[in-house]
């Protein structure tokens, strides 16, 4: 929330708000895609590893 006002109480209904002028660097700014694709690249480890696993039989 950047700003609020109550237009019931007031009678004369102004709002102001601070806005950044300028842009605020976040995270995916600075690194982009790179944990979408660790975490791809991680769930592909993950299935080869499953899948190679020897399979033991319950009985």
């Amino acid at each position: 929330m950047l700003a609020t006002t109550d237009h019931f109480t007031t009678g004369q209904q102004t709002m102001v708000a601070m806005a950044p002028r300028e842009g605020v660097t976040t995270v995916y700014a600075r690194i982009g895609d790179a944990f979408a694709w660790a975490c791809a690249a991680a769930l592909a480890v993950l299935a080869l590893l499953a899948a190679a696993a020897p399979r033991t039989r319950r009985e």
